[in-house]
């Protein structure tokens, strides 16, 4: 179990929404068919991309199995479990391990934001022990969470405390933490790197697995920008990086919010991925058709994922 490491181009995936903001079960499969023709090697679902804190506990448990189906033997699957109690989050990650998630993952809960090293291990061994057959990662990103306990004081004590503590999802730009998480205790946690608009760091810094909500439309710029740096063409590896940092900038400067922007950007190549729920607002169609030729404006056009429309 612990020997498992979090490999790949890994899209946290988008959860398909009705016009009237219901859960589109039936366009999963094709988002998992598109997602494997673009290169995944698996699928991060319910996390911050998929809108998990926005899902009933029952549509999660819908969300996952849907994916799970999809992703099958073709592509690993780790479902995001995270909630503001601990012992629903333990619900979800049994759940996951049911229907054969390779791993599970948790941002700590967030509405009284966690303050201390020994009330986030408790809360994440919670969770943990949810699933105690498969590993699990820590989901890392302060900035949504509000948590700033030390990466490494939190995996020292979580490394006693936690059986299947395998590693940590790292969406934060310091890289020093995600290189201190890696060193410590002899390399014993796989740090997956979630900065879409950093990947070349994390790379440098000896990453071998990715998460990010980019790859849901852009996951051959990121195959091409691993290839060039392996290659040693680091100059290569460098201008594609800057083309997914304008990519973006662009998204962020030139819409509403950026999930909803994302979902219109991946309906157009195929797939039917509808509105977000609120607190997300909606993009209206004008806008959406602004931002696509914004996009194009960037150069990414060679390494937009293959449709399927």
């Amino acid at each position: 179990m612990n020997t498992y490491n979090i490999t790949g181009l890994i899209p946290a995936a988008y959860t398909p929404m009705n016009d009237d903001f219901s859960v589109n079960y039936d366009a999963i499969a094709p988002m998992g068919e598109f997602l494997l023709k673009a290169g995944a090697s698996g699928i991060f679902n319910c996390g911050s991309t998929g809108e998990g804190a926005h899902l009933t506990g029952a549509e999660r448990r819908l969300v996952t199995e849907h994916y799970a189906k999809a992703a099958q033997d073709k592509m690993d699957l780790i479902v995001h479990v995270g909630h503001n109690s601990v012992y629903e989050a333990a619900e979800l990650a049994a759940h996951a391990q049911s229907v054969g998630a390779k791993a599970t993952s948790a941002i700590s809960p967030t509405y009284f934001p966690v303050g201390t090293t020994e009330a986030l291990v408790q809360s994440m061994k919670i969770i943990a022990a949810g699933a105690p057959d498969i590993p699990f990662y820590y989901y890392h990103i302060p900035g949504l969470s509000g948590v700033n306990v030390g990466l490494n004081d939190f995996l020292t004590q979580a490394s006693e405390e936690i059986p299947n503590l395998r590693g940590v999802k790292f969406t934060n730009p310091c890289i020093h933490d995600f290189m201190g998480g890696q060193e410590l205790l002899d390399g014993k946690f796989d740090m997956v790197f979630g900065v879409d608009e950093m990947l070349l760091s994390g790379l440098v810094c000896g990453s071998q697995g990715f998460v990010g909500s980019t790859f849901n439309f852009m996951a051959p710029l990121y195959t091409e920008l691993i290839k060039r740096y392996k290659a040693g063409d680091t100059a290569g590896a460098t201008e594609l990086q800057k083309i997914s940092e304008n990519v973006v900038r662009v998204i962020c400067n030139n819409s509403n919010s950026y999930h909803p922007a994302v979902k219109q950007i991946i309906t157009k190549l195929g797939v039917p991925t509808g509105p977000c729920r609120a607190p997300f607002p909606e993009v209206p169609q004008s806008q959406a058709d602004a931002l696509w030729d914004k996009l194009m404006e960037t150069g990414v056009e060679p390494y937009l994922n293959p449709s399927i429309a």
